[in-house]
């Protein structure tokens, strides 16, 4: 997995995490007690690895999300839906997770939002960005290593009339990097 997909991955889990806080909160008017507290951050790791672990089964950390199209937000819709339904189960059958009904619908629907939402500010990011460029041209460097590197960074600093927008190379330990 590249740099950018344990990112990717990494975002994810705190937006999970994060997800949870805020079903919680919402359901209680964000005033938690403290009787709540565990029960949320037992609840909240498990729904993160369980949902994280289907993703990343599902090959789903493989896409590069500025570029996505419909079907890769279908497909990560479908694996975080078999997420929900494993974690279902593990509420199911634990004895200690606990989450309220009003919670956990509130968690289902707030966590896939923020999941294609954060995603699609991806995208409408490297959009911005490319209307930004102007009329420069897209430039593609060969070679990924130190001197593809300061060429990059060459053409970024002064007003070159390239834009870098990758690299290419053929050692494979560099693919999927960000410079």
């Amino acid at each position: 997995m590249g740099s950018r997909n344990r990112r990717v991955l990494a975002v994810d889990f705190l937006s999970l995490l994060f997800s949870v806080y805020l079903a919680y909160a919402l359901r209680l008017t964000f005033f938690i007690s403290g009787g709540f507290w565990k029960e949320m951050a037992g609840s909240g790791l498990c729904f993160a690895v369980t949902i994280t672990a289907v993703l990343w089964a599902g090959k789903v950390y493989m896409i590069v999300w500025p570029q996505a199209s419909v079907e890769e937000y279908a497909r990560l819709f479908k694996w975080y839906c078999l997420g929900v339904i494993l974690f279902s189960a593990e509420l199911y059958f634990s004895k200690r997770l606990f989450i309220p009904r009003s919670s956990l619908a509130i968690l289902l629907l707030v966590s896939i939002l923020i999941l294609a939402g954060v995603r699609a500010s991806w995208r409408l990011l490297l959009i911005y960005r490319n209307q930004q460029a102007g009329d420069k041209k897209r430039a593609l460097i060969v070679g990924a290593g130190d001197a593809g590197t300061l060429i990059a960074r060459d053409l970024a600093r002064h007003d070159a009339s390239l834009l870098p927008v990758g690299f290419i190379d053929d050692d494979k330990n560099r693919w999927g990097m960000i410079s």
